[in-house]
């Protein structure tokens, strides 16, 4: 395979891992779009404890809450390209006196 191929094929890979990503980022937004959405996503944020202690005495425990709060850090991450839906969430959640703390 020649150099001009190889380069080819990364630049293949590249957009195609570029459009997946697009379509995530999509889909994500659909999702949040609709109140079903945000509220299910409020779920799994207060079930992540992203706005808690890790911490518990034991490591292992520990470990597992610092897991779960990880992924709820990367679902608000998820609302860089639609931080408005992020703050709808956030205010209804609070309109419903059903904190992210609870």
């Amino acid at each position: 395979m020649d150099i001009y191929q190889q380069e080819y094929e990364r630049e293949q890979r590249e957009a195609a891992r570029r459009h997946q990503e697009t379509l995530a980022a999509q889909d994500f937004e659909a999702v949040a779009r609709l109140p079903e959405g945000r509220r299910l996503l409020h779920r799994f944020l207060r079930e992540c404890g992203v706005y808690r202690t890790t911490f518990t005495g034991d490591a292992l425990t520990s470990a597992h809450n610092e897991g779960r709060r990880a992924m709820g850090l990367w679902l608000i991450q998820q609302f860089n390209d639609c931080q408005y839906l992020y703050i709808k969430l956030l205010t209804e959640q609070d309109h419903g006196n059903s904190g992210i703390n609870d």
